[in-house]
């Protein structure tokens, strides 16, 4: 790639969305696992009330968004895909001793992290997996919620969207471009205001 190296993560997810020049190489990042890992800390109370055995994560997809999840998550990770294989691949390549799932398969209590296209073009995942989940993060930004968002709202899911995402995201190339902590205050206000 064009990068002279790349993070760990970057490494890991086998993607990179940011570079930066640092002591003279092109570094390169990946910002989505900072969204991802931003979009669990604002789940908050919702996350901490879940006794430790129901702190499960249950990624949709197999792409670089999945990996991305993976790879923040760690190995209390389980995959769901149409492809058993390509699951299987995902996690190997992000480094994690996960599990793979049936797709659309209900896992009780599981946070639901969407890295699917799923919600882009006004499909809502499947609903017996979000009846049975504790939460829900999805990693689709689109003009307005998704359906699978706008089900949660109307289900007292606790839910991250996609703008939660895309502002981690852009609060770690912030800190990677400026090298000083990020206004992530001001970044979701802003976000949140259009």
């Amino acid at each position: 790639g064009a990068a002279d190296r790349v993070t760990d993560e970057a490494r890991r997810t086998v993607a990179v969305n940011t570079l930066v020049v640092s002591d003279g190489e092109l570094v390169g990042h990946n910002t989505d696992v900072d969204g991802v890992r931003y979009a669990v800390a604002s789940l908050g109370p919702a996350l901490r009330d879940l006794p430790a055995s129901m702190r499960r994560f249950v990624v949709l997809g197999t792409g670089g968004a999945a990996r991305a999840a993976i790879v923040a998550l760690g190995n209390a990770t389980a995959v769901m895909g149409r492809d058993t294989d390509r699951a299987t691949e995902a996690l190997r390549i992000a480094g994690s001793s996960g599990d793979v799932l049936s797709w659309g398969a209900p896992i009780d209590g599981a946070v639901v992290v969407n890295a699917t296209p799923v919600g882009m073009r006004g499909e809502r995942l499947p609903e017996p997996l979000l009846g049975e989940a504790s939460a829900l993060i999805d990693m689709v930004y689109a003009d307005g919620p998704t359906p699978s968002v706008s089900w949660a709202e109307d289900h007292g899911l606790p839910y991250a969207d996609g703008l939660t995402m895309l502002v981690g995201q852009a609060a770690a190339a912030f800190e990677v471009f400026v090298d000083r902590p990020a206004p992530i205050a001001e970044m979701e206000r802003a976000a949140r205001i259009g």
